[in-house]
């Protein structure tokens, strides 16, 4: 294949003679004669291999360019003093650019074209335009020629001449590259699960043309356009995770950063549709994770500075399809999911109050339908100290007040069975006097209402039932606790305040509300909420 072209290329190749500092054109011919001959000194090492390269140079090639694909032809070769070094490896499927030739010209780059993506190669100035076939308005990919052939521009007449011959041929059957997929990807409706192979399929073509994420070259400004565009169509088609999550922020800040640049109207007007998009995408993205991949949240009113990893930095509009508490979501302050909510947030701070106080509503409801004729219930303050040899735990008749520091929930469960569950021993104050005594004269048959969130996950709450509708339970007295480690542990807490500390300057962790503000030492008191209840049926 190419056989007639590449003989004319050999032929074209033989017949010139080394370029004289007169007949330089270009940016390169402006300079002077001294500093020519100092370049010729540093580039004279040029090779043009036709069919075969001579293996000292093989395994250099074959290292900068990788496994390209497709019969050898021809490459035109380079080799600078140092680790400079420039080429154009062709096989009868690929064309590759390699350059790494920065302080020479200031130009790296890597760029890899498959023939069947080509439409027209045209020079232009210092430069080589490569069109592609499809889609037309694909912007062209630009190669500066100097870093290849330095003042050689007979031999680049010749590769120009060279490529216009291959491209009369119907060349087919070549991969789709990253412009032809995104083209198919702005065709596809929002949430079409075929657009993730395709996003996928794109986002490993970039890497193909333009070589790995991450090095400088020519063509990164067409890379960058290319690339956005890609995150645009994922973050409209991708299911909510947390990585699209940190997508469509770095794309809202990208686009934040343009529209401060652009000056058209229509300019300005499309990248405000684009952040539409991304804002409404955000909020269903946000609501539509699973919980476990969205985590704790901690709100701003304004774009999140950081990409943080042990929690998921939000802005209060982004939060519009999740549920808090009233008066919430407030300016940085940190959220964790309810336990058996995932689409709803209770603030750290008061989140122990919070869950106590609709666990205890749901249980009373239960004893309610179960027929109870006589609730009795008082508050208890769970206090545990801790020594450097030993953990002992109190429960005395406290207040409704809240506890000085934050706790979580628990289970509910008889005394004796929660003092045997955390190892302790307990103590219960002898005062009998009472926050609360209700009498009630049930109306309807024992039954278990519907409707309990917590009832399935309570397999005390279950016993209960059971005893009074299949055993004819008169009496029972119970403890109700929270703990808050159940649902956030300290590790989890710990690795939150030092990456706040870390990401968001001016944040104190002391500041940050629900976090402890005292420090654990050799013996520290913390108090958790229990409340002791009585129950005649």
């Amino acid at each position: 294949m190419f056989i007639e072209e590449i003989n004319a290329l050999e032929v074209g190749i033989e017949q010139l003679a080394p370029a004289k500092t007169e007949d330089k054109k270009g940016f390169l011919g402006m300079v002077s004669s001294a500093a020519s001959a100092a370049k010729d000194a540093m580039s004279a090492d040029f090779h043009v291999h036709f069919r075969e390269i001579h293996r000292s140079r093989r395994k250099d090639l074959e290292k900068t360019h990788g496994p390209v694909a497709g019969e050898f032809l021809v490459c035109f070769d380079l080799d600078r003093v140092g680790s400079e070094d420039a080429s154009i490896y062709i096989t009868d499927q690929w064309i590759s650019f390699r350059s790494n030739s920065g302080l020479l010209t200031g130009v790296d780059l890597t760029l890899r074209i498959h023939w069947s993506w080509l439409g027209e190669v045209k020079r232009k100035d210092e430069h080589l335009d490569f069109h592609l076939k499809e889609p037309k308005d694909a912007p062209p990919l630009r190669v500066a020629w100097a870093p290849f052939f330095d003042d050689r521009i007979a031999y680049m007449n010749e590769l120009v001449k060279f490529l216009e011959q291959v491209l009369q041929k119907k060349l087919t059957g070549g991969p789709e590259h990253s412009f032809q997929l995104l083209r198919a990807l702005k065709d596809l409706a929002d949430d079409d699960p075929s657009g993730v192979n395709l996003l996928k399929e794109a986002q490993v073509g970039v890497d193909q043309m333009f070589g790995q994420a991450g090095i400088k070259s020519h063509l990164l400004d067409v890379r960058s356009l290319l690339e956005s565009d890609l995150i645009l169509e994922k973050c409209r088609i991708a299911p909510p995770s947390r990585e699209l999550y940190h997508d469509i922020i770095t794309t809202i800040r990208v686009l934040e950063q343009e529209k401060e640049k652009t000056e058209g109207y229509a300019d300005r007007h499309k990248i405000d549709d684009n952040l539409q998009m991304l804002l409404a995408r955000m909020q269903s993205t946000l609501s539509g994770m699973e919980a476990r991949d969205r985590g704790t949240l901690f709100m701003e009113d304004e774009l999140p500075t950081a990409t943080p990893t042990n929690f998921i930095g939000g802005r209060f509009d982004w939060a519009a399809k999740l549920s808090f508490p009233t008066g919430h979501p407030k300016s940085r302050e940190m959220y964790i999911v309810h336990p058996l909510d995932s689409n709803r947030y209770l603030p750290l701070e008061g989140f122990d109050g919070l869950l106590n106080e609709e666990k205890r509503h749901e249980f009373f409801t239960l004893v309610r339908a179960l027929g109870a004729k006589k609730i009795k219930y008082r508050n208890l303050v769970s206090t545990e100290h801790r020594t450097s040899d030993k953990k002992t735990k109190t429960l005395t008749q406290g207040t409704s007040a809240e506890p000085a520091a934050p706790i979580s929930m628990g289970n509910v469960g008889s005394e004796d069975r929660l003092s045997a569950q955390n190892q302790t021993s307990s103590a219960v104050s002898s005062n009998t006097d009472l926050f609360v005594e209700s009498e009630y004269a049930p109306t309807a048959a024992p039954h278990v209402p519907d409707g309990l969130l917590w009832y399935d996950s309570e397999l005390d709450w279950q016993r209960l039932a059971s005893d009074r509708l299949e055993a004819g339970l008169k009496s029972t007295k119970l403890v109700l606790k929270t703990s808050r480690r159940e649902y956030f542990s300290q590790t989890d807490e710990l690795a939150i305040q030092k990456e706040l500390t870390a990401l968001y300057s001016g944040v104190k962790v002391n500041s940050v509300s629900g976090f402890s503000r005292k420090k654990e030492s050799e013996q520290e008191g913390k108090e958790e909420k229990a409340i002791e209840i009585i129950i005649d049926f």
